[in-house]
């Protein structure tokens, strides 16, 4: 993944993120920023997490790894809670705030452990290489609306290429199921801000369709196994594609603007 699609995902993942056991959202407010954060304070939710884009490295490895770059992301979590002047509660934790904060008085050496879930999905799920990573000092303003602000940046160093990546389905299998039908099963791509759905093209013989334009067009929609009950008996190339939907246009609209590469296999079917 590049770096634009690494900054959406950390987005999408931070939005949709739930606090651990529970289903009430961790973050009253998630967005890629380039405010400092004591700029950030007007009309915000707090527990709020800013991403920003870092120093970036390319070619990291001396000319061992072209097209790689060491980027730097900083996520950095601001929380108010009311504590007295002290801002202790911002840290860790004490009374709700109102309308200000959904985080039921936690402090952000609470916040923090969700959003180490968020990368940890990042890496175990994207495979995004994780180099190094830091944090920084907690700070704190005060907002005459809101109180005492505590901050904190947190900083990863991801190995990521310089162009996107579209991550395709995975163990993809084709079998007989005898009276000229077939089945394939696979194993889903990981959730991304702009997965949207599959298509499955199929040939006669033995060469998949190479794109997915290619052959014929047997199934398009949703992430399921398929069952293919129209080929006959015969030998049958299947290929399928993962469609990304990357200006995430809602319901009907949605539409596929690129592709992962082809997953394919070749079945006798009786």
């Amino acid at each position: 993944m590049n770096a634009w699609q690494v900054l959406r995902q950390i987005e999408y993942l931070a939005q949709n993120r739930n606090w651990t056991g529970g289903s009430t959202p961790v973050f009253g407010g998630v967005s890629v920023v380039t405010t400092p954060e004591p700029e950030l304070l007007q009309n915000i939710r707090c527990p709020y997490l800013a991403i920003k884009l870092s120093d970036g490295t390319e070619d990291p490895l001396h000319d061992e790894e072209p097209g790689l770059t060491l980027q730097r992301i900083m996520c950095t979590i601001l929380q108010t809670v009311s504590s007295g002047y002290t801002g202790r509660g911002s840290l860790i934790g004490a009374n709700r705030t109102g309308g200000f904060t959904q985080s039921k008085g936690r402090g952000i050496t609470e916040i923090q452990r969700e959003l180490y879930e968020v990368i940890k999905v990042l890496h175990q799920d994207l495979g995004v290489k994780i180099l190094g990573r830091a944090k920084g000092p907690a700070d704190a303003v005060r907002d005459e609306k809101m109180g005492y602000i505590s901050y904190r940046g947190y900083n990863w160093d991801l190995l990521i290429s310089d162009e996107p990546f579209y991550h395709p389905i995975r163990f993809l299998t084709a079998s007989d199921l005898g009276g000229g039908q077939a089945r394939l099963s696979w194993t889903n791509p990981p959730q991304r801000f702009d997965r949207y759905q599959l298509v499955i093209r199929r040939a006669a013989g033995s060469t998949p369709p190479p794109d997915p334009t290619s052959g014929d067009p047997v199934y398009s929609g949703t992430f399921i196994s398929f069952y293919d009950d129209t080929p006959g008996a015969g030998q049958f190339s299947y290929s399928v594609f993962v469609a990304y939907d990357e200006t995430n246009k809602p319901g009907a609209l949605a539409q596929a603007d690129s592709y992962s590469a082809a997953t394919s296999r070749t079945v006798t079917v009786s």
